[in-house]
Formats: structure tokens, sequence, C-alpha cells
């Protein structure tokens, strides 16, 4: 009882607030990699660790909001995978980041069209997670957005290791490879979070 009457007198948590917090770090730490992609400066990853670290942040408050709630505007379950994958996506992009370093990469025209398509997606599941609470239209439109990039994303990664494999290089091949791999990531797990997305709208219909 205790409890119940300490979860129903803790300060309201804005969960869609948190949420959208989250997709803008994570479009923020986009947004850096891109420039790192086309400017080899070591400080832009610095910032896209920050950026990390305070997405780890918002999502233990989001986590602790959980704990403390009663009631919550959607299911706990559904608001928990949909902040881990919003995070997850933060996570790739940050390693990515740090693979394009310590693998010493010079400029890429593959990675940076990656990074451009990252960009759409995670722009998409920002206006998504915006709208939630607002219009299931809406959160729908751009869900299915996400997931249209995440097939171009896919495509395009099937394309560029088929080529990777054209080299001679059997060192570039292997490290190319692992950065396609995180950004592929990356991508799955915006669709991973559209998908929650849908299914949110679905239930609340």
């Amino acid at each position: 009882m205790r409890k119940i009457v300490k979860m129903i007198s803790k300060e309201k948590c804005d969960f869609y607030q948190l949420l959208i917090k989250q997709t803008e770090l994570t479009c923020s730490a986009v947004e850096i990699l891109h420039t790192y992609c086309s400017n080899d400066d070591s400080h832009l990853i610095d910032q896209i660790v920050k950026l990390e670290h305070e997405g780890d942040f918002v999502r233990k408050e989001l986590i602790d909001g959980i704990n403390a709630t009663f009631i919550t505007p959607i299911s706990r379950e559904d608001l928990y995978s949909l902040s881990g994958s919003i995070d997850d996506i933060l996570d790739y992009t940050r390693s990515t980041a740090e693979r394009i370093y310590d693998f010493d990469i010079a400029e890429n025209a593959s990675i940076l069209t990656f990074v451009e398509e990252l960009q759409t997606l995670t722009q998409a599941l920002r206006e998504s997670v915006i709208s939630l609470g607002i219009s299931h239209d809406a959160v729908t439109e751009s869900a299915i957005a996400v997931k249209k990039v995440e097939n171009r994303i896919e495509r395009r990664y099937r394309r560029a290791v088929k080529r990777l494999f054209e080299l001679d290089d059997i060192k570039e091949i292997i490290k190319l490879r692992e950065i396609y791999r995180h950004i592929s990531n990356a991508a799955d797990k915006g669709d991973e979070a559209a998908d929650l997305l849908c299914h949110i709208v679905i239930k609340a219909v």
C-alpha cells in the first residue's frame, strides 16, 4: 500500500518529452557523425560521446519514471522497448564514429551516403515520436517513412559489401565492412522503433 501511495504522489513523469529528447540527441549525434565523415576532426567524436552519455541519462530517467508511475500513457513494456531502440541507435552512432577513427578511414563516399540516409531515418523517427499522443496517423506515416529508409540502407549495405570483395586489400575490406555493419545495425534499430510505434498506435485505437 505504501508503495502505491508513493507512486501516485510522485511528480508526474513526462514520458513523451523524454522520448522526444532521446530522438533529438540521436539526430544531433548523427548530424555530427555526418560532419566527421567529411571533416577529420577527432573532437567531433568527443561531442558524440557526450551526447551518448546524455542519452543514457535520459533513458535512466525514463526507466525510473516507469518504476515510479502508477499509470503510464502507454504500456510500460512499450515505453521501455521504444526507449531502448532509440538508445541503441545512439550507441551505434557512437561506435561508428569510433571505428572510423580507430581504423583511420579516409573520407569515404559510401560511408557518407550511409550516414546521410541515417540522418533521414532519425529525423523521421523523431517526427513519429513527437506525434505520440497527438495524431495516430502522423505517428504511423513517419514510422512507415523510417521503415522505407531502413530498407534503402539494407539494400545499399548489401551492394556495398558486395563491392568490397572486389578489393585486394583484406584489411580494408574488414575495416569497411565493420563500419558498414554498425550503420546497418543502427538502421535496424530504427526499423525496430518504427514497428513499436505502429504497435503502440494499433493498441490505442
